[in-house]
């Protein structure tokens, strides 16, 4: 089974109008956003990323968020190895590439090799409202969602769906294509979800991905309003 490439890039030229003139590129976005990171996979390099003058390193955190970090600048939001920064050669890690017009976003980091491929999901209620939950592929092939039992979806890698629960509860199978062209159930699991909570699944690769073994995990959060409750984060 063939991997799709994670991560695809774009380049946009301004054509002028008038006979003479050169081609000019697009300028640079930039952005502005806070972001947090949840790490999937093996262990990785410890990273860094540049933010006005320097680096400012980020703690990355196994199967939970990390803290809140600050960025402006580029949409294209590169990660270095934090070993490198000292010897002026940063060596880059994994890059996100920033939506135009959000504000608060949360990083997927899965291990890829020396570094990481990295998905982006917008992270605030208008995204995913409170109530619902988010199914989100960062596996490295296209799977079948089977939300609450009952409706069917394909996803492939980076994609994601947005759905409601179904009698207090967020449902999920998963199924993958083999090579010989069936698709094998690869697992399922429910969780509970009331009007204040918001619910990330994510479908990941087995260790050993083979088309086969696809572990599911999912984090809880909640509501702004929720989350002020003594006791509860978000």
């Amino acid at each position: 089974m063939k991997s799709l490439p994670l991560l695809a890039l774009a380049a946009t030229l301004l054509l002028a109008p008038v006979s003479g003139l050169r081609a000019q590129s697009a300028p640079a976005r930039t952005v502005s956003v806070t972001f947090t990171i949840i790490t999937y996979g093996a262990p990785g390099p410890a990273a860094s990323y540049q933010n006005g003058g320097g680096y400012a390193s980020v703690k990355l955190v196994n199967a939970a968020r990390s803290a809140e970090y600050k960025y402006t600048g580029p949409a294209d939001l590169i990660f270095v190895a934090t070993a490198s920064v000292a010897g002026g050669k940063p060596t880059p890690v994994a890059k996100a590439s920033l939506p135009a017009n959000v504000s608060r976003v949360l990083l997927v980091f899965v291990s890829a090799g020396t570094g990481y491929s990295v998905g982006v999901l917008p992270d605030d209620g208008k995204a995913l409202p409170p109530g619902k939950a988010r199914v989100y592929n960062a596996s490295s092939v296209p799977v079948t969602a089977n939300l609450n039992f009952a409706s069917k979806v394909v996803l492939q890698p980076l994609e994601s769906k947005v759905f409601d629960p179904l009698n207090g509860q967020a449902s999920l199978e998963v199924s993958v294509q083999l090579d010989n062209g069936s698709w094998s159930r690869q697992g399922n699991n429910s969780w509970p979800l009331t009007s204040a909570m918001r619910r990330e699944i994510f479908i990941l690769n087995g260790e050993a991905f083979k088309g086969m073994d696809i572990p599911l995990r999912a984090i809880q959060m909640f509501s702004p309003d929720e989350a002020k409750a003594p006791g509860r984060g978000p």
